[in-house]
């Protein structure tokens, strides 16, 4: 059975790489960057999907690895070499907390934040970021027992972010629910 949940986890996940790549302007996701953070990397299988990144020369991975059921030991193992790898939470104790980078992505994590600490990383991103941000989140509340906070689109649109709904994401269980992928471009 812990196969399965596996295959269902890393096909759920492509598949939010699809719908990024397939929803963003090609333009943004094929420009040059130096540098790169990604934000609840896991076990590196999103990171090492994105097809128009995995060339930046700088790369920065972090997660708090505090997700047993999903990855076990597995924190950052589909990482190469290439990747600083930080096993702590992003926050103003971060040690990448006040870095830039030229592309940010912050992958089904920030409904894990309470929603005033959610806003102040939120801020932090959108001021770090000097090309592009990535954010996916469910769109509204998702019952899930680690989450939260629940992030709409005039959470995002309300800073000068871009948004796109993609209906019933989530197809349980325990409902049947929406993804949103949010991104800002400097």
């Amino acid at each position: 059975m812990a196969g399965r949940v596996v295959s269902l986890f890393i096909k759920k996940y492509m598949r939010v790489n699809e719908v990024v790549q397939n929803n963003i302007p090609l333009e943004l996701l094929t420009q040059e960057f130096e540098s790169w953070l990604d934000i609840g990397t896991g076990n590196g299988l999103v990171a090492q999907e994105w097809k128009y990144f995995n060339n930046i020369n700088k790369k920065s991975a972090i997660d708090t690895g505090q997700n047993p059921e999903l990855f076990g030991n597995d924190l950052f193992s589909h990482l190469d070499d290439g990747w600083e790898k930080c096993q702590e939470s992003y926050d103003e104790n971060s040690k990448l907390w006040n870095e830039r980078f030229d592309l940010i992505t912050c992958m089904d994590t920030i409904q894990y934040y309470y929603k005033p600490h959610g806003e102040k990383i939120l801020q932090n991103l959108i001021d770090k970021t000097n090309k592009l941000l990535i954010i996916w989140t469910t769109n509204g509340y998702y019952p899930d027992n680690e989450h939260k906070s629940a992030w709409h689109e005039e959470d995002f649109q309300k800073v000068g972010m871009k948004t796109y709904i993609i209906k019933n994401f989530h197809a349980g269980p325990p409902i049947v629910g929406d993804g949103l992928i949010t991104w800002y471009e400097k």
